[in-house]
């Protein structure tokens, strides 16, 4: 009988869906990360994607962008121990 943990993969691998479901992850993960971090500009921050090692984070406020940018490493070293989707860059936009 196989786990769960392994079966899970195996079917979105066959299915064509694993890397959809790694990048939902990501997503997941580093915007829990950054909601902890930093809770003041939690509204003004959303993560759009994660693509091709690319983690696309979108804010709305100038502030908020600046202080995003402080914490990327800190964002990619937790990525790279939770998930292992390797992420090489964070950008971040103003919308």
């Amino acid at each position: 009988m196989d786990r769960l943990s392994s079966l899970l993969p195996k079917v979105l691998r066959r299915r064509g869906l694993h890397g959809h479901a790694q990048s939902a992850l990501v997503m997941h993960c580093a915007r829990r990360w950054l909601d902890e971090k930093l809770p003041l500009t939690k509204e003004m921050i959303s993560v759009t994607k994660c693509e091709d090692g690319v983690l696309f984070v979108a804010c709305t406020e100038a502030i908020a962008l600046q202080e995003c940018q402080a914490v990327f490493a800190d964002l990619k070293g937790f990525l790279m121990t939770e998930t292992s989707v390797q992420i090489e860059e964070i950008r971040a936009i103003r919308t």
